[in-house]
């Protein structure tokens, strides 16, 4: 009555919600109401209290992604099987904390697969399930090379959590669902545009949808040559993807973050050596559009944790190809 300001209720943010919506004329809080304080008049009395401080919820960034001692992390310098540095982690996680519910939703459903099947090859999970019918694509199986299923599992997921998957027709482009390619670009007649579902991010943040993208210059139709989500960084080069389709299962791994070039010998038939520039494949990273306002208001700070230790921590066992892994 008096012109001054009286504060109702605090509304604290979870650490992955952080937009909180209040629509007038009406706005409902639950709680108790008491008669404001008044003077012998009957005129409010000020309140020069200053608000409250609103209670802050636990730390527990440190803990949820502590190291194996306690201590920082450890590098070691490593070199691949194509000769490439690989700065590995090896001090491992002691722990691995699930995130808060609700929290980049279609990671519940991707890491559930991932425990549910614990490294089962791709012929087993499609008995069971198969992620291309799933998600409407006339496609048989999962277990022959022309049928990869990285980009079905990613959109599955993604639309179990109520999110639109890539490259549906009705948006008046070509189906492309079951390409990695799909959440970076679309075609259109004769045209490639980007996405319209999905938005490019800077950086890798837990959740987002990784595509590991071929060099510019090698297969300009389809850069994209597969997709996952990013689960950690592995190391100061790499980042940890759970997805599918990866070592013929749903399972985590380490790809190379961003473009790393070499030269490498060749032996020729006449026996001579010649010198040749490898252009390894880099990662891309997106998110739905719906989600993006929530991606602006979380956390950047990805957990330490490579392939090995997040297979490890959900009873994953996986079999290596006998000709490697073809993503890294």
């Amino acid at each position: 009555m008096d012109g001054s300001w009286k504060r109702i209720t605090n509304v604290t943010s979870g650490w992955g919600n952080k937009i909180a919506t209040l629509v007038s004329p009406r706005v409902k809080a639950e709680g108790t109401t008491v008669l404001h304080p008044k003077d012998a008049s009957g005129k409010p009395i000020r309140d020069d209290n200053p608000p409250a401080k609103p209670q802050e919820k636990p730390k527990t960034a440190n803990t949820s992604w502590s190291y194996g001692d306690g201590q920082k992390p450890k590098t070691e310098v490593k070199k691949d099987s194509k000769g490439l540095t690989h700065i590995a982690v090896s001090n491992e996680p002691r722990t691995v904390i699930e995130p808060e519910k609700g929290f980049v939703p279609w990671m519940e459903y991707a890491e559930r697969e991932a425990k549910k099947y614990k490294g089962a090859k791709e012929r087993v999970i499609e008995k069971i399930i198969n992620y291309h019918k799933e998600i409407g694509l006339k496609l048989p199986n999962m277990h022959e090379n022309k049928y990869a299923w990285c980009a079905s599992f990613a959109n599955w997921c993604i639309k179990q959590a109520g999110y639109p998957i890539a490259n549906p027709k009705k948006i008046g482009v070509d189906d492309r669902r079951a390409a990695a390619d799909g959440f970076r670009q679309v075609h259109k007649g004769k045209k490639t545009i980007s996405n319209p579902l999905f938005i490019q991010i800077p950086e890798p943040v837990y959740g987002a949808i990784a595509v590991v993208v071929l060099p510019k210059g090698k297969r300009d139709d389809r850069p994209g040559k597969h997709v996952g989500f990013v689960y950690g960084r592995s190391s100061k080069t790499h980042i940890c993807i759970l997805g599918g389709n990866q070592t013929d299962t749903i399972c985590f791994e380490d790809c190379r973050e961003k473009e790393t070039r070499y030269n490498k010998e060749i032996k020729l038939k006449n026996g001579g050596f010649s010198t040749k520039e490898i252009v390894s494949n880099h990662l891309e990273y997106y998110m739905p559009t719906m989600y993006y306002s929530n991606y602006e208001s979380s956390s950047k700070t990805l957990p330490n944790i490579n392939g090995a230790s997040a297979n490890k921590s959900m009873s994953i066992v996986v079999k290596p190809k006998p000709r490697g892994d073809s993503h890294r």
